[in-house]
């Protein structure tokens, strides 16, 4: 008999520990035919209804390393979450909620972690970044393990859950993944520019890792080595150049669209038609261009919720959604930072779109894009 401890694990914002020993002993009634059920049914399906990019890589700083991300995922409202698929409830139509929750911690897929990553398309039990600079992540975890309490009591009623209590509010499912500049350069030619040619080699990609080994794993498969399957959710992101940088190398600052596919089968699951994009200009700290309190559209209820804390403020500029960042620091990270002087002169902290050229890494415009449902 083998004992199992896991701990589970939110991340974000809130962290909620829940130590459970359980032992893979459980036996159903006979009629339930539980001895051969699971093998080939994975239990779980994860539904999110808002992703973001922001533009600026690499931001890191001791004031608050939470301000900045590069991707976030995020299930923010019913009916998205994590809920058992309907295959895995027509085959437990009979049992009761109980007999349910314990074949979740009792079968093949029993530990099952969800992780946020760029994966290789031809290798998805990889991920993009093998070798990323300090502070950079592989892959972010949004929850884990699924097959334990409290989530798995909820799971087993049939219940759709997008967030779980936790001690002072409650904490929405969603993953976060930051990259360095270095990083964001490795993964823009596969992920960004092969979108525009039709040709990406990588992928987000929303998937589950097996439990098996250490927690900090990146293989989101199960099975042997020469059956391994790959469940989860693919993300095609399409990425379009910003007007106003005029410098020798493209820069691909908005997310304008996406749609979802199934990995394992390749069959798509949304089209793009499905998702409405915004892309908002952020500005510096301070900067009194990005101001008012614009009204409460689809657009801002979204944008709102994609930013990076609370320190962010949202705004108007020439009429348009525009967000300002919580510091402008050159030493500790943000957005922006001032350029080197050229013959006397000091360009701008920021260069506005179409109004001339900018410098890489300074003062390009840049962008907090988001795709949402409604």
């Amino acid at each position: 008999m083998i004992k199992k401890t896991w701990t589970f694990f939110l991340g974000g914002l809130s962290f909620l520990g829940i130590v459970l020993i359980f032992q893979n002993c459980t036996q159903f009634p006979a009629q339930t035919a539980v001895s051969r059920f699971g093998e080939d049914i994975f239990p779980y399906t994860f539904d999110f209804d808002q992703i973001s990019f922001l533009s600026c890589a690499g931001v890191k700083g001791a004031v608050n390393p939470n301000d900045y991300y590069t991707f976030q995922v995020q299930a923010t409202k019913p009916p998205y979450g994590v809920r058992l698929s309907e295959e895995f409830m027509a085959k437990t139509k009979f049992f009761t909620e109980t007999q349910r929750e314990e074949l979740l911690s009792n079968n093949q897929y029993a530990g099952a972690i969800l992780q946020f990553a760029i994966r290789d398309n031809q290798q998805l039990s990889s991920s993009v970044l093998e070798s990323v600079s300090p502070g950079s992540q592989k892959a972010s975890y949004i929850l884990f393990p699924l097959s334990s309490p409290p989530l798995s009591t909820l799971l087993a009623q049939g219940q759709t859950v997008f967030s779980l209590p936790g001690s002072a509010s409650s904490y929405r499912f969603k993953g976060t993944l930051n990259f360095s500049s270095s990083d964001v350069a490795s993964f823009e030619s596969s992920l960004v520019q092969g979108a525009l040619q039709n040709s990406q080699t990588h992928t987000l990609a929303i998937t589950y890792n097996d439990g098996s080994s250490d927690v900090g794993a990146l293989s989101p498969s199960f099975g042997p080595e020469q059956n391994i399957k790959v469940f989860g959710t693919g993300i095609v992101t399409t990425f379009a150049q910003t007007l106003s940088e005029t410098s020798n190398s493209p820069f691909y600052r908005k997310l304008i669209r996406i749609y979802t596919k199934d990995l394992l089968s390749g069959k798509p699951l949304t089209s793009s038609s499905q998702w409405s994009c915004v892309n908002a200009l952020v500005f510096p700290q301070g900067d009194g261009r990005c101001a008012g309190v614009p009204s409460n559209t689809l657009d801002k209820v979204a944008l709102q919720k994609a930013l990076p804390s609370p320190q962010w403020t949202i705004g108007l500029y020439n009429n348009q959604l525009c967000v300002k960042e919580p510091r402008t620091d050159t030493l500790n990270g943000s957005c922006y930072r001032q350029p080197p002087k050229q013959n006397n002169y000091q360009p701008p902290l920021m260069v506005l779109p179409g109004s001339g050229s900018c410098k890489a890494g300074y003062n390009c415009p840049e962008y907090l894009s988001v795709c949402y449902r409604p």
